[in-house]
């Protein structure tokens, strides 16, 4: 499954930036002050993913190979 992330605008001013994070183990959820702090911890969560998959020696699906 692919992880698919989200950077919701806060409703009234003051609000916090809503960062979610949808994972195969569930979603993951951060507030940022401000909306370069929100895309900042999309990237570093993104980074996260892609040493994590390497490390694992693993590597995501993109397309299926014919037969």
């Amino acid at each position: 499954m692919p992880v698919k992330s989200a950077i919701y605008d806060p409703p009234e001013e003051g609000l916090p930036y809503l960062v979610v994070t949808f994972e195969a183990d569930g979603p993951k959820i951060a507030v940022a002050k401000t909306q370069f702090d929100a895309r900042t911890l999309v990237a570093e969560r993104a980074i996260r993913r892609r040493r994590a998959l390497k490390s694992d020696g693993s590597t995501p699906l993109t397309a299926q190979q014919p037969a």
